[in-house]
């Protein structure tokens, strides 16, 4: 996927999220750090795309049938895949994992936010977003490890390094 079109589906995501802050920093940090790390691992031009809108789902009230009318229905299932429902924390987790229990295809989706969300906690200093990721990690581990190998890989240095 060329850099121009990434760029305009980062733009148009981050627009769906307005003045959203990911920690300090605009949402748009966010999701130019997960698209980055998913090209980094070679991800087709639809899992670049998902990467992109994955939280506006989640957090931006973009519905599944808007981004399937925009990007088509494996966009669409790939960044559902990746969102929670529920009323707290561990039932969206938990609507995670079921998710990408039945669509394997969006582990390596969700491996790269996890992978992002925990690296910037502990780049901010936020000891407590950290041990919040780390405290899932029973709960992710068994998809997470059926992930793109790479990442997995750099997933679980990262972990070690955060204990």
């Amino acid at each position: 996927m060329e850099a121009a079109a990434i760029q305009s589906e980062l733009d148009e995501a981050a627009a769906r999220h307005g003045a959203q802050l990911y920690g300090k920093h605009p949402h748009r940090f966010h999701l130019q750090m997960v698209v980055d790390k998913m090209c980094e691992i070679g991800a087709d031009r639809d899992e670049v795309i998902a990467a992109a809108w994955h939280d506006a789902m989640e957090d931006a009230g973009v519905t599944r049938d808007e981004i399937a009318q925009r990007h088509g229905p494996r966009v669409a299932t790939l960044v559902w895949s990746v969102s929670g429902e529920g009323k707290n924390r561990r039932e969206r987790s938990q609507s995670i994992v079921n998710k990408l229990t039945e669509h394997p295809e969006g582990i390596t989706l969700k491996l790269a936010d996890r992978y992002c969300n925990l690296l910037q906690s502990l780049r901010d200093g936020r000891g407590d977003l950290a041990r919040m990721y780390l405290n899932e990690v029973p709960l992710f581990e068994p998809l997470f490890a059926r992930g793109n190998a790479a990442l997995y890989g750099q997933y679980r240095e990262l972990r070690a390094t955060a204990r």
